[in-house]
């Protein structure tokens, strides 16, 4: 048998991405953004409402992102962010608006933040 070299990368502890991403209106031209957190453990309970956090803590980071530009960089700790319309002005216009990705990862203070999740703002 031979010998393989091995970089152990953290990748089990690596949050998963979140899912449903659904960005709806919201109140005054605002935008709400809403996920499902998912888990990497205890999570096959069908019976149960939520996943389990597995996690020291419940932390999201949001982006808004034009192309490669990140315009905007926010944490939370739910599974919601409200993108008002003052903050949607200040990061892009009317025109550019069909351009705008939002994109959202779960936080882990073993690993940083996982594998993101990505939806049009449109």
């Amino acid at each position: 048998m031979s010998e393989a070299a091995f970089t152990w990368q953290g990748l089990a502890e690596r949050p998963w991405s979140p899912c449903h991403l659904r960005i709806t209106p919201g109140p005054l031209g605002a935008v709400k953004v809403r996920w499902t957190r998912r888990t990497r453990i205890g999570g096959d309970d069908w019976g149960s409402a939520e996943v389990p956090l597995s996690e020291a803590r419940e932390a999201y980071r949001v982006e808004v992102i034009k192309g490669a530009e990140v315009l905007r960089t926010t944490e939370v700790n739910q599974t919601e962010w409200l993108y008002s319309a003052a903050d949607q002005a200040a990061d892009f216009t009317v025109k550019e608006r069909s351009l705008i990705q939002i994109r959202v990862s779960q936080g882990s203070d073993s690993y940083g933040w996982g594998v993101p999740t990505q939806a049009s703002l449109l």
